[in-house]
């Protein structure tokens, strides 16, 4: 209610039934914007749809357009006519009916100079074969030949009323402008809203995610792992006496260090796996379905890459790991404890080293 609201304004709150009908929320399946339609509106102003949303998609705002609905179907009924079949099947979305009104008629009745035409109206429509999606709002039309059956040359009239012009068309123009006004915004918007969410995810220095983005994404594997069970590692680490490399070859070097360490990570961790700079020289890396032997195994992959790589400076570049897993009742703060006592070990009793925590 709050999104119609701010978009349309307090004077369609009256009519929301018909607004929703009009401006319904589109999402994309299978690369085509598909409409879904409100079916009631709850004492909390949430709405239930005919169609689901699914977490982390977007929902874009859609319009109404009549006069593309009626040309598009004209092109249907085109295209049904080459076709030339003995039978046709109807099947109208009542969301459509209502929305055309008394122009239903002027949709469906052309398909009457093809051939036989049966159907009904409908509450929904599914597309597709292997894995079907649900649709609203649309027409769909199903052409039958007959085996064997003997057909005389028919002659379809070219025209439709579709073709007819009424006074409305330049109203229908006009909207349609102002749609692709608003689309064209639309998009320059989000453009820039995912260019601003990335730099407010992303560390300056290194590329890769800020402390914020990490733990984050830490607690929403953490309610994944509670909801289905599946292992999950943390590790952290740092680099080893990084003050002194600070303090003798200057901060600019040291930055220079930081973004060869994050690079070579990586490039070494799988798609699932996220990575973030914690805070300082240490990092984090959270491992997703991973036990704590995964983890240990990863994190002395990463130490010996490090070891052997040749940085800028005379003097060897090397981390400490801290790692740890998953255990019942974990959270954010418990588990990065965890994690941060086994690091603590590991530098303790040496550094360059891997101590894990269970």
């Amino acid at each position: 209610m709050e999104f119609y609201r701010h978009y349309l304004g307090d004077m369609f709150l009256k009519n929301l039934e018909a607004v929703t009908l009009c401006f319904p929320l589109m999402v994309r399946r299978k690369g085509i914007l598909v409409a879904r339609a409100c079916i009631r509106i709850n004492e909390d102003e949430s709405m239930s749809y005919t169609g689901n949303f699914r977490e982390g998609e977007y929902a874009y705002f859609g319009v109404g357009g009549e006069r593309k609905i009626l040309l598009a179907s004209r092109d249907l009924w085109w295209k049904m006519t080459k076709f030339s079949p003995d039978k046709i099947i109807i099947f109208s979305c009542l969301g459509r009916k209502t929305f055309l009104g008394r122009k239903t008629l002027i949709e469906i009745s052309p398909f009457d100079s093809i051939g036989e035409t049966t159907g009904g109206f409908v509450f929904s429509e599914i597309f597709g074969r292997k894995k079907p999606i649900l649709l609203n709002h649309s027409l769909t039309a199903i052409g039958i030949k007959y085996k064997n059956e003997k057909r005389k040359g028919r002659n379809f009239k070219k025209f439709c009323p579709y073709h007819q012009k009424t006074e409305n068309d330049i109203q229908h123009i006009i909207i349609e402008m102002l749609v692709h006004l608003a689309n064209t915004v639309m998009k320059e918007l989000e453009k820039k809203n995912r260019e601003i969410k990335k730099l407010a995810d992303i560390d300056c220095l290194t590329g890769i995610y800020n402390r914020r983005k990490v733990l984050e994404e830490l607690e929403k594997e953490i309610m994944r792992t509670q909801r289905y069970g599946n292992p999950l590692s943390v590790i952290i680490f740092d680099i080893d006496f990084f003050k002194e490399v600070n303090d003798t070859y200057g901060h600019l070097m040291g930055d220079k260090i930081l973004r060869e360490i994050a690079q070579i990570i990586k490039k070494n961790i799988r798609r699932p796996d996220i990575f973030g700079r914690y805070g300082g020289e240490e990092f984090l890396i959270i491992l997703p379905e991973t036990d704590i032997t995964g983890g240990v195994k990863f994190a002395e992959k990463i130490r010996k890459l490090i070891e052997n790589q040749s940085f800028p400076i005379d003097r060897k570049i090397t981390i400490s790991l801290g790692v740890t897993e998953y255990r019942y009742g974990d959270t954010v703060d418990t588990i990065l404890a965890r994690a941060d006592k086994a690091l603590y070990s590991a530098k303790e009793s040496g550094r360059n080293k891997v101590c894990k925590l269970t």
